[in-house]
């Protein structure tokens, strides 16, 4: 994966610093520079966290995902990098609509993680990948990015699948279906080394079931992944929603190509 250019939008004196901090790590490994955009830059305090980095500054006027679209665009940004409540803080348990429409209408890919108001001290290190599979033809972008970035950074990289859970209503209530889960997953785990094999990527593969953003929040804390990738950002319907909620739950950078 190659970045030569980051657009970081930035809304008022408390930027997300974690964000900030992901931005400047991933400008540093590839070089790149990075562009602030902002409605008032003036009182945004980012450094020293990109001391060392080109930077330059763009003000914003007007509807602000537009304008940060507008931005990437012109500048030919290889990623946007959004906090997924900038420009509107007061959302917390979903993104703002400025994070969203950048989510769903950008060009490039969006990198997207939670509002820390504190930088890590130490730099930043991706040693774990995870790339989520709904065998669409999502998956293809979503893989060849997912395998160079971690390549890249000398990170291992998983394929990540979630079915869906299988209850059957009967008398006493909600049973699951064991022998129809079973069949699911040696489904999916057949259907993904076929990918694997089809893209010519090396990786490790986990399957897990139930609501798709529960489940692979649940699977990026207990493999400690330091990037989810996603590539279903642009589909219609069950996983536009999927890809919603899967920012809104995670704790970590989420990747959308």
């Amino acid at each position: 994966m190659n970045i030569g250019k980051i657009v970081l939008p930035i809304d008022g004196p408390n930027p997300s610093l974690d964000l900030v901090h992901q931005a400047a790590g991933l400008a540093r490994h590839f070089g790149a520079e990075i562009v602030v955009v902002g409605r008032d830059l003036a009182n945004a305090s980012t450094s020293p966290i990109l001391d060392g980095i080109a930077v330059r500054h763009v003000s914003i006027i007007g509807d602000p995902a537009r304008a940060i679209l507008h931005v990437a665009h012109d500048e030919g940004a290889s990623l946007i990098a959004i906090a997924p409540h900038e420009f509107e803080p007061f959302y917390e348990s979903h993104l703002s609509s400025v994070a969203a429409t950048v989510l769903y209408e950008s060009e490039c890919p969006v990198w997207t993680s939670a509002h820390q108001k504190e930088a890590p001290k130490a730099p930043l290190a991706i040693r774990h990948v995870l790339c989520a599979v709904d065998f669409s033809p999502n998956d293809r972008l979503a893989m060849e990015q997912a395998a160079q970035i971690a390549a890249a950074f000398g990170a291992l990289l998983t394929l990540v699948h979630i079915t869906p859970s299988v209850e059957m209503y009967g008398p006493g209530g909600t049973h699951e279906s064991p022998s129809l889960q079973r069949a699911l997953h040696e489904s999916a785990t057949r259907r993904i080394i076929e990918l694997r094999q089809e893209r010519g990527v090396e990786a490790e593969t986990l399957i897990a079931s139930g609501d798709v953003p529960e489940a692979l929040s649940r699977v990026v804390r207990e493999s400690q992944a330091d990037l989810t990738v996603i590539g279903s950002r642009r589909s219609a319907g069950a996983w536009r929603t999927n890809a919603y909620g899967i920012v809104c739950r995670s704790r970590g950078p989420v990747l959308s190509v």
